[in-house]
């Protein structure tokens, strides 16, 4: 194997990233970063790590959301709308690893870590009055996700590739976790785990053009029931994504050799999330669930010995949520990546 076949296997970084994902949508963090080299951040890209590499990533993702103000929920308790909940923020820490089972199939594992901040709930005191209880916040271990991505196409004269993802979301996460006063139990909601077991379908697919890298991909999380009698909903996350490499990568000497030098790429993706309603014993919540799409300038930097590390700034251009709950006011993930 030549050294350039090493280092260009080296700063395939982005792969390892892949095929991570947690819920979606207001109340719950979003995809975790995917995106190979000059690709995207957000958007799963679908390179895989070759055989007998393996890569290590962490990354923090900080959702600010525009909570909603304890007169308004008073007056929803005062009305007796029940599962109304103001929320100011998620910020939860994904930790993840893959590895190549072949050039063209990769397996990987991501664990969130998930805080919830300020959970208030309007409450029906007495008939026509209103009550606000501060629940304080949530924050615990969320669910293990084991995932595989099949690269079926790939072209790399053309800059071509496509993959399919497959993958299983586990229960390991906290599910009993406690108001701050311990008096009340977290609706399955605002839990860090789930409790239930969610299978997950996606593709991914990119196509290079000069300096610019297109990527789009789609994974859908199939829920089913899980702690407290909760269905959370079904989860679809689709990804579009241009990457402009702004200096560095690959240059090709006059004799043949090739050389990886330290790159840049400036990224622009749409985000969406769509979420379907909760539904608890046969009942669905009519707060909840609903569609969020995000612009996302971003950046991402490579280094020919497989470090990686990326930013991303998700702002909401459009917002379609069921009922009345917390809207998104930006969406911030920076991470780091080795591979090996």
């Amino acid at each position: 194997m030549t050294k350039s076949t090493n280092l260009m296997r080296s700063i395939l970084v982005g792969a390892v990233l892949a095929s991570f994902v947690s819920p979606a949508a207001a109340h719950h963090p979003s995809a975790s970063p995917g995106g190979g080299p000059a690709g995207p951040v957000v958007t799963r890209s679908p390179d895989t790590l070759p055989a007998g590499k393996w890569a290590v990533s962490a990354h923090v993702e900080f959702i600010d959301l525009d909570d909603i103000p304890d007169d308004r929920l008073e007056q929803y308790g005062a009305e007796d709308v029940e599962g109304v909940h103001g929320i100011d923020s998620i910020l939860a820490t994904h930790f993840g690893a893959a590895f190549g089972i072949r050039d063209d199939l990769m397996l990987s594992v991501s664990l969130p870590v998930i805080r919830r901040s300020n959970i208030d709930e309007g409450h029906n005191e007495s008939p026509g009055v209103g009550e606000v209880e501060k629940l304080g916040d949530s924050a615990g271990v969320g669910d293990l996700v084991v995932m595989g991505t099949w690269r079926f196409l790939h072209q790399p004269k053309k800059r071509r590739s496509v993959s399919l993802i497959a993958g299983i979301k586990t229960p390991t996460g906290d599910t009993k976790d406690r108001s701050d006063d311990g008096s009340e139990r977290f609706e399955a909601e605002f839990q860090p785990g789930s409790g239930s077991w969610d299978p997950l379908i996606g593709a991914a697919a990119s196509v290079g053009i000069g300096s610019v890298t297109l990527s789009t991909s789609i994974l859908a999380q199939l829920t089913t029931k899980g702690s407290q009698g909760t269905d959370l909903g079904d989860v679809v996350n689709y990804d579009f994504a241009a990457a402009y490499r702004v200096m560095g990568g690959m240059h090709e000497h006059g004799d043949g050799t090739t050389e990886f030098h330290q790159a840049l790429d400036l990224v622009l993706e749409l985000n969406g999330e769509w979420r379907a309603k909760e539904e608890t014993s046969g009942t669905k919540d009519p707060h909840s669930g609903g569609n969020t799409l995000y612009i996302s300038p971003g950046a991402r930097y490579t280094h020919p010995a497989g470090f990686a590390s990326w930013v991303s700034v998700g702002l909401p251009i459009a917002q379609d949520l069921n009922g009345k709950q917390s809207d998104a006011n930006v969406r911030l993930m920076a991470g780091i990546a080795q591979a090996f």
